[in-house]
């Protein structure tokens, strides 16, 4: 096996730039043994030796990049959430199936593509699934020389080159930050490769394959260092001949090396990164579009030239290949024809040789032709002589010869001449070939020229595109020049900006620590001050509580009535009515006046002086000296006399300070980009609008894309963002302009920008918005967004309408008067306007108050009539079939809504709440000196709000947080100053408590005033100064509180009647420990009357069903409408209503007790069948009773709905856990009047046949017989008849006086814990409580067999003795074997209090109960484990019991305490709900996590909650972790913050933040989901974060399983267990956290670690880091914060440092 076998699968990702030397790095590795994959790119002229990286991998990244939008070029960061992208899941296929093809099966391997830099987190995922363990490379060249050696490869300008360095850099530190990670520089590599590789191998835990000494030659040959054309020095402050490098780029280089140098400087990179980020988002798209242009002009460049160029060739070898083709066919056919020629003259030749022969042979033949003619005719030879004339045939044969060749000749001839006819037409058509040749030569010639001349006019266009492109080159290297300097000079700000922030941070934190000792001795005074005026309050109350009844009273006469016109006239005619009037008409003057706010404001000046005696006692009058006095304090103001003036309206303009010039110098440098310092981010953190009991409603402006109206209006293109962006500040402190966060300048007629809305306020917990609806007659503006937003159903997001129904003016340029658009109100237009509303109201995410769609409307007293409109919108929904309208109309000059008829007001502040206000104008450095605007802190404004008081009618609060219309009136707006984030949060927590304490129709809402009204600087959408500040205090107002306005669970309890025996005593028990201990609310239904019934009424609301104006029917209905869904109905006869209640909506659980006997004797067959047929579930206390009821119904109906849980005990014995309990048997006899010798056998009930008291007296007479002290009792009423029988019975065995009926007492305390035994002797009983009591103070039970469930427990589970059914002797010899045998009774005793501590809790057994009947109440079971805490035990206990969550059950675990721990527990059992179980240790078990063991496996409930017995809590502390683990079923504990209490419970801290701050100074400021890794990598891996477990609420499953599995190595620990049960509980899910601080720490003075208890404490803290580092995969960083943290413990410790190399390795 060699050496890389060894190893784990690895794979080395080297990250980089281009030409930042990862391709030489890369070789180099992988001549040390790492393997690259079989298909590497080919080297390149810009690359001779080669680039060493897979093909593949390039052209999946580039593709990557291509399908999300982006380039290797791009300087933007990579799209958010890009990894969910189509394009990257084909990727990360293509990546896998990449790995599974060329490296499965290799050990080590290498991966370079600088483009992976910017894709890193797909490729880190692949290679993990396939098991290999990911480490990373980071190469790093000088900026400088990438930058040139781009330039000389590219021709690209060089400064975005240094910014598409630097997004390299931060994308790859982004996704690598979690794995083992090392840096080097080029330089280094180059320098010496050998420590190089060697650095490498130790940072990442290498072994390289090949030896490095056996591949130094071929790495030597390699690393050619004249390779390296562009040199540059490291030193990044260095300027070399005027050329620089950007300041972020040189800081990000200048850590890169540090890195490289050895130091840990990746947090340094990772803020960097953070801050590049922010900064990015900015100016992303201004780059890309810059970029875009660039590329694109020079790729249109390029192609034009490669155009020209081939289209120059094409078009010159087009014509040469044509002539050359047409030559050399029409030399081919030439060819042809020339050989044919040739071959017909020689023909013609032969044949002309062979004529000759013919003439000289035609000539003989036509000489001797006349002899042959006669020659032929005469000597023709006959047949008889024809054979004889041999010698003349032989002549006639030749002559006949001599004809035919003739012939033949002439024939010859012939031919000849017709041969000489074709070769004179053949040479004819060879010349007009010629011809045609020429012809065609000359066409071609003549297309050339054409074409030349073509390519002249095509090469002089494209000499002008030409220059058209260098213009657009120089302009671009214009803007890259501009680019490039803005950044530098951007960046240098920041820093600048970082800086003083900082110097301020310190101040500020120096001013605030004086404060904060001022503010707390005036705390202490103004809580003293408080209390006394709260008394003083009181009694005025109550004072005015009585006038105001007698004024009522007085008001309500005839007298009052008649004498009202004098009272009128008394009024008007006094000086304060007539100058009320005066006032309100001057007010009326003044408004109409046509001037400008300045020229008001001196007008008004002059009114107030000369109308001063007049006005002087009105509240107006009285702001307006306040304002003018104001003026009069600012600086430089004073009249030429000297003396104080009369203050002046104009405002006061200061000079500004240098102060006032940093302040806005700060804010232009926002405005262009920065990042303040209140800047808050977007958080992971989602509101679960489940959990939020008030919905917020936000107002929302659809201005937002332009409309030809305001096109004509206000030029075109209006939006309100023209407004927005030429706002400038116009005081010190004062926030212009108000520039958008991410959102950006959006346009509305996007659909993705509402998507995004919406998302971001679903995430931070708004409900819904409230579009502003422009409706003019029928004519609709700005309609588009809320048209797409109802097109688009897939935005599932609650909204309504505001009807704006003002005319429009030009008010924003101060022409009141110049109408826009009116309003044209009528009949018609009112029923128009609701038909219009009709798609909307019918969707079903239109938002409803008490089901009805709610429609606003914003100033109702403009209307003509208003009430007219209303109700004929009310009309029309009713019969269009909407339905019920919900109309609200906003508190703009009306405050109360029914005085138009509708149902609600709606707060829209600064209305209303901003009247009367004075201004601050003369208290401000204003800058401006033409300023005008009206300027109010807004602190004034919450005090308004805090002092409005509760209104008679129906009101929804409305807030808003900040408002500055200074955007649409330049240098006169009206202003909010000093508004917060948190000043916002104070007022938006009293609305949200309003809305609480004010439901409208069940329904709890606010109003914000605005979501995205900019122009007004009301907006909660992210801005640049506050991001996501305002969305978060939002959310975080709305969380506030959530719980207490949580509504009740209802329940009705149904009892057969009240009469005082077991069963009605179970269902008043049952309403006591839902009402009172439980917090439900509860009423009770009685079937029959009885004593208890005063009992029953002083619980709860009781229905008396047995009186006859009372029907079971509409009782149940109005149960049913008034919320109540779940009804616990209790014996068999309760049955005869459950049909009833089921058909009226109710959910009903039954409770069965009887057995047959009793079910027959009663004729409750058919109540029984009822129950069966309707009832949910029906619960039985033992199996007997279960099985009985079968009797009566068919065993099918029951499946399913049959239920075996034995009830509770309900009482609560003041004996319960007493050991000695003599003064019970003392108390007992003195009361019988008995000797303290006597020996008492008890027996508790109704006597009669069933309780077999005729048995008893049998049984009683032997044992009386053989003991002589021994006495019964009988406590309860009696049947007279049975009892008369018995008593006969006894009175003739003289053991009548024996044998006491001393009738019904209700205090049996003494009874049961002072008796020696109880005699249960019933024939049949299904589960008598009386047992359960017997059992619990130690008093054992005998029992007849067979009889009942408690006969059955008896016998199956110990704590008494049964015997066969009805056997007397048995029976008696059964008591007398307790009562001689004190052992024997002790041990039954002890059995019995056992089993009802451990099963029969009266709590668990309701809540069981609730349970079954559907409702979701949290089972918790509380683990106290206590030792010597005696004195917090009292308050500890009641924290638990007062949670407004009830608990399931309290289990205190005393580990043998030497205080007076037990006694006390035992004083406050019987006072805490639910009684304690408490487990008590002999001896003490040495380690609290075994404590924690016990309790896990002795808890019952779904959740546990470990309570230590010193802590203390808030009564909502489980209900909001209960409510958090229910919401998240994957979470396996939560925990709270906690604050810091001393041992007198005085908070010494509220939070443990400051502990937690050096991790992380956000993370534990907000509730969270997070799963192991996160949070141990966050922290639990480095410290015990959660510091106390009284915080923690855990799922008892997992628990249960990790303290099983582990309790050895836990308990091992004496300090630190609890820490390595969080690691091992979050193997198993996640875990939810709170940041309420609802539990409550103390802190001892004395837990002091010293001296080898100081050593342990250390060693446990580095052995639980070294658990974490094995249970989870830790990335070095917090490896490193962990070794940082042990050894400040350490040092805390006061341990020596001697030690820490030996304990930390």
């Amino acid at each position: 096996m060699t050496q890389a076998q060894t190893q784990p699968r690895k794979v080395l990702l080297v990250l980089g730039m281009h030409r930042s030397g990862t391709s030489a790095v890369t070789r180099v590795v992988n001549l040390l043994g790492a393997e690259l994959g079989r298909n590497l790119v080919e080297a390149g002229s810009d690359n001779p030796e080669g680039f060493w990286e897979h093909a593949e991998a390039v052209s999946i990244n580039e593709d990557l990049l291509h399908g999300l939008g982006r380039t290797w070029y791009d300087m933007r960061e990579m799209p958010r959430g890009w990894e969910q992208h189509d394009a990257a899941k084909l990727a990360l296929e293509r990546i896998k199936a990449l790995i599974g093809h060329d490296f499965e099966g290799k050990s080590f391997v290498a991966m370079k593509d600088p483009r992976m830099s910017l894709t890193a987190p797909l490729w880190i995922e692949a290679f993990q699934s396939f098991g290999f363990e990911v480490v990373c490379l980071f190469v790093v060249r000088n900026p400088k020389e990438v930058v040139r050696s781009l330039q000389a490869r590219n021709k690209w300008a060089r400064e975005p080159l240094f910014l598409m360095w630097v997004q390299y850099i931060m994308e790859a530190a982004a996704a690598t930050r979690h794995l083992p990670r090392t840096l080097v520089t080029y330089d280094q590599l180059l320098s010496d490769w050998k420590e190089t590789t060697r650095r490498i191998g130790s940072d990442l835990q290498l072994e390289w394959p090949n030896d490095p000494r056996g591949a130094a030659a071929q790495i030597d040959a390699f690393l050619d260092k004249g390779q390296r054309h562009h040199v540059a020095t490291n030193q990044v402050t260095q300027q070399e001949s005027g050329e620089s490098m950007p300041l972020f780029a040189a800081q990000v280089y200048s850590i890169c090396l540090d890195i490289a140098a050895g130091e840990e400087a990746w947090d340094a990179l990772n803020q960097l990164r953070l801050r590049f980020s922010e900064i990015a988002d900015l100016y992303a798209a201004v780059v890309d579009n810059l970029q875009t242009l660039r590329w694109d002009a020079e790729g249109r460049a390029q192609s034009a030239e490669a155009r020209v160029a081939q289209l120059n060739v094409n078009a010159v070898d087009l014509v040469v290949d044509k002539v050359d083709m047409v030559a050399e066919v029409m030399s081919l056919r030439i060819d042809d024809l020339q050989s044919q020629l040739n071959a017909v003259h020689e023909r013609l030749r032969d044949r002309l040789d062979r004529k000759e022969d013919l003439e000289t042979l035609t000539h003989l033949t036509a000489r001797d032709g006349t002899s042959r003619a006669g020659t032929n005719e005469s000597s023709a030879p006959t047949g008889a002589n024809a054979g004889l004339s041999d010698p003349q045939s032989r002549a006639g044969r030749e002559n006949a010869a001599m004809l035919a060749v003739a012939m033949l000749m002439e024939k010859q001839l012939n031919l000849n001449v017709n041969v000489a006819n074709i070769v004179e037409k053949q040479t004819l058509e060879i010349s007009d070939l010629r011809v045609a040749f020429e012809h065609q030569l000359q066409n071609h010639a003549s297309e050339l020229v054409y074409t030349t001349h073509k390519l002249d006019d095509m090469g002089s266009r494209l000499g002008d595109a030409d220059h058209k492109l260098d213009d657009i080159g120089k302009r671009l290297d214009d803007a890259d020049g501009k680019f490039s300097s803005s950044m530098s000079t951007l960046a240098r700000q920041l820093d600048e900006q970082h800086a003083e922030h900082a110097t301020h941070a310190d101040r500020m934190t120096q001013q605030l620590l004086q404060v904060q000792g001022v503010l707390d001795q005036h705390v202490s005074a103004l809580q003293g001050a408080m209390g006394q005026r709260e008394n003083e309050i009181n009694a005025f109350m109550d004072q005015l509580s009585r006038k105001d009844a007698e004024v009522k009273a007085m008001k309500s006469s005839a007298s009052w009535r008649v004498t009202a016109p004098l009272r009128w006239l008394r009024r008007a005619f006094s000086p304060r009515g007539w100058r009320s009037r005066v006032g309100r008409g001057m007010r009326m003057v003044y408004d109409r006046l046509p001037l400008s706010t300045t020229r008001r404001l001196a007008v008004k000046r002059v009114l107030f002086r000369t109308s001063a005696p007049l006005i002087r006692n009105t509240a107006t009058y009285q702001a307006w000296r306040k304002h003018e006095k104001n003026l009069g304090e600012a600086p430089g103001v004073m009249q030429s006399d000297g003396q104080a003036p009369l203050q002046s309206a104009a405002p006061v303009i200061v000079e500004p300070t240098a102060e006032a010039s940093r302040v806005l110098g700060d804010l232009y440098q926002l405005s262009a980009g920065g990042v303040h310092a209140d800047y808050v981010p977007m958080d992971d953190r989602p509101a679960d609008t489940a959990n939020l009991d008030v919905r917020a409603i936000a107002f929302y402006l659809p201005q937002f894309h332009p409309i030809p109206e305001n096109d004509a209006w206000w030029g075109r293109g209006f939006t309100e963002w023209t407004n927005v962006s030429k706002a400038v500040p116009q005081f010190v402190g004062h926030h212009q302009p108000h520039l958008p966060g991410e959102l950006g300048f959006y346009d509305l007629r996007i659909v993705d920008v509402m998507r995004r809305q919406v998302e971001l306020a679903r995430h931070y917990g708004v409900q819904g918005f409230c579009f502003h609806y422009y409706w003019f007659g029928g004519r609709l503006l700005l309609e588009r967004p809320l048209q797409q937003f109802l097109d688009n159903k897939d935005i599932d997001f609650p909204f309504c309408i505001c009807w704006a129904n003002e005319n429009w003016t030009r008010r924003w340029d101060g022409l009141d008067q110049e109408m826009l658009i009116a309003q044209n109100y009528s009949p018609e237009d009112d029923i128009a306007f609701i038909t219009a509303l009709e798609p909307m109201l019918r969707d079903p995410r239109y938002i409803r108050v008490g089901g009805r769609p709610l429609v606003v409307l914003y100033r109702p007293s403009i209307l003509p009539d208003a009430a007219a409109t209303v109700l004929r919108w009310r009309d029309h929904c009713r019969n269009v079939g909407i339905g019920e309208l919900f109309v609200a109309m906003v508190q703009f000059d009306v405050e109360d809504p029914r005085r138009f008829g509708f149902d609600a007001a709606i707060e829209f502040p600064p209305h209303k709440l901003a009247r009367d206000l004075a201004p601050i104008n003369g208290s401000l450095q204003i800058v401006n000196p033409g300023y005008s605007g009206h300027v109010v802190d807004y602190r004034d404004i919450i005090e308004s709000a805090r002092k409005m008081s509760d209104v008679d009618y129906h009101m929804f609060r409305g807030v808003f947080p900040s408002w500055d219309n200074e955007a649409r009136k330049p240098g006169r707006g009206y202003t909010f100053a000093n508004a917060t984030p948190r000043r916002y949060r104070e007022w938006l927590n009293m609305a949200v408590d309003y809305a609480r304490r004010h439901p409208v129709h069940d329904e709890r809402i606010v109003f914000i005033n605005a979501w995205n009204e900019w122009a007004e600087g009301a907006h909660l959408e992210p801005d640049r100064r506050y991001g996501y500040a305002y969305l978060k205090q939002t959310r975080a107002a709305l969380r506030h509180g959530a719980d207490v306005g949580c509504e009740r669970n209802q329940v009705v309890v149904v009892s057969h009647d009240a009469h005082p025996h077991g069963a009605q005593y179970l269902a008043l028990n049952l309403v006591r420990e839902l009402r009172r201990c439980m917090g439900m609310d509860i009423e009770v239904l009685l079937l029959g009357e009885g004593r208890l019934v005063p009992d029953f009424e002083a619980l709860a609301p009781v229905h008396k069903l047995y009186e006859e104006a009372c029907d079971v029917g509409e009782v149940a209905r109005d149960l049913y409408r008034r919320g109540f869904s779940t009804v616990i109905a209790n014996t068999a006869v309760s049955g005869k209503i459950v049909g009833e209640l089921h058909e009226a909506g109710l959910k009903v659980t039954s409770l069965v007790h009887e057995l047959p006997g009793v079910i027959r004797n009663y004729g409750l067959q058919d109540a029984v069948r009822e129950m069966s047929a309707y009832a949910e579930h029906i619960v039985v206390p033992a199996a007997a009773v279960g099985k009985g009821l079968c009797e009566f119904v068919d065993t099918p109906q029951m499946h399913g709905k049959l239920v075996t849980r034995p009830q509770g005990m309900f009482t609560r014995s003041r004996y319960r856990g007493w050991v000695d309990l003599s003064e019970a048997r003392g108390n007992l006899r003195r009361r019988l009047s008995l000797s303290k010798k006597a020996k008492i056998v008890l027996s508790v009930g109704y006597a009669d046949w069933r309780k077999g008291v005729d048995l008893l007296a049998q049984a009683a007479i032997s044992c009386m017989n053989a003991e002589p002290d021994l006495h019964f009792v009988w406590v309860g009423h009696h049947d007279s008849n049975i009892v008369a029988e018995a008593t006969a019975m006894l009175s003739a065995a003289g053991c009548e006086s024996r044998f006491h009926f001393v009738g019904l007492d209700f205090d049996t305390d003494d009874y049961y814990a002072g008796a020696d035994v109880y005699a249960l002797t019933s024939r049949e009983d299904p589960f008598p409580s009386v047992v359960l009591e017997s059992l619990s103070v130690g008093t054992p039970v005998v029992a007849f067999a067979a009889t009942g469930g408690a006969a059955d427990l008896i016998e199956q589970q110990g704590g008494g003795i049964c015997v066969p059914a009805f056997d007397t002797a048995a029976y008696a010899q059964a008591l007398l074997d307790i009562l001689r045998n004190s052992a024997l009774r002790s041990e039954l005793g002890a059995t019995g209090v056992k089993l009802v501590d451990s099963s029969f809790s009266f709590r668990t057994y309701a809540m069981d109960l609730l349970a079954l009947s559907g409702m979701d109440v949290p089972r918790v079971s509380v683990v106290v484990p206590n030792y010597n805490y005696a004195r917090y035990m009292q308050e500890r206990l009641a924290t638990i019991s007062d949670q407004t969550v009830p608990v399931y059950e309290i289990i205190v675990l005393d580990d043998a305490s030497s205080d007076d721990s037990l006694s006390t527990l035992q004083d406050l059992r019987c006072k805490i709900h639910p009684e304690p179980r408490i487990i008590t240790n002999q001896t003490n078990s040495g380690s609290v996590f075994r404590q924690w063991l016990k309790g896990v496996e002795l808890a019952k409930g779904d959740y546990v909650w470990i309570a230590e017995a010193d802590d203390l809590c808030k009564p909502n502390f489980l209900r909001r972790l209960t409510r958090l683990l229910q919401s998240h079923s994957e979470a396996v504990l939560g925990y709270t913050q906690s604050e810091q209490i001393d041992e007198s419970g005085k908070v010494l801290s509220p939070d443990y933040l400051g502990y937690t701050d050096d991790l992380d100074l956000a993370r534990w400021s907000e509730s969270y989901l997070a799963d192991g890794v996160d949070e141990v990598t966050a922290g639990l891996a480095v410290k015990n974060t959660l510091p106390n477990v009284s915080a923690v609420l855990f799922r008892r499953e997992a628990l249960l399983e990790v303290l099983q599995d582990n309790i050895e190595d836990i308990a091992s620990y004496r300090i630190a267990g609890d820490w390595l049960v969080y690691l091992l509980m979050l193997k198993k899910g996640k875990m939810v956290y709170d940041a309420s601080p609802c539990n409550q720490h103390r802190r001892h003075s004395t837990s002091v670690t010293l001296g080898s208890a100081a050593e342990l404490h250390y060693q446990e803290v580095v052995r639980v880091q070294r658990a974490a580092e094995k249970l989870f995969e830790l990335d070095e960083r917090t490896k490193e914060s962990a070794r940082l943290y042990a050894r400040m413990v350490r040092s805390h410790l006061g341990l020596p440092d001697a030690h820490i190399a030996a304990t930390d390795t």
